[in-house]
């Protein structure tokens, strides 16, 4: 017991990778309530849990803000660049937006029903590309034409 828990300790010092959470997770599956009590035991886990969300917090990010459904909802891209462009004050959320349509592009890399997945990523980008056109570019031209008139 006294080597898992020197080991645990080890882990600890320098960066806490994937590898060193494996073997914490592995040593501490091992201590049993005969080391720690109940309580220590449950407070050490709880630690460890918060000490792996704060070193992949981004990969927890990621995970949480992934926008790949936005590739079944495609249809509702002119609607939301109108709705963008309509209203000025929300035109900051055009980045968000954009960002967003691209997430599901890692998605459609792994498509396996087409010759290759580019085809779905170029039609994907042709879809998009063409919705931003006609309702972002070319209301806007069309406005800056009016007043320059």
């Amino acid at each position: 017991m006294l080597t898992l828990i020197t080991t645990i300790l080890e882990c600890y010092k320098g960066s806490y990778n994937a590898l060193r959470r494996t073997v914490v997770r592995h040593c501490l599956n091992l201590i049993t309530e005969d080391v720690f009590d109940k309580t220590k035991l449950s407070a050490i886990n709880d630690l460890n849990w918060r000490l792996g969300l704060i070193c992949n917090w981004e990969v927890n990010v990621r995970r949480a803000t992934r926008c790949r459904f936005v590739y079944w909802q495609r249809s509702l891209c002119p609607v939301f660049f109108k709705e963008m462009i309509a209203d000025k004050t929300r035109l900051n959320q055009m980045n968000y937006y954009l960002a967003a349509l691209s997430d599901p592009i890692d998605m459609l890399q792994n498509i396996k029903h087409l010759p290759s997945a580019q085809i779905a990523i170029d039609n994907y980008k042709k879809e998009i590309y063409e919705a931003f056109t006609q309702h972002v570019i070319r209301p806007i031209c069309s406005k800056t034409e009016e007043e320059l008139r």
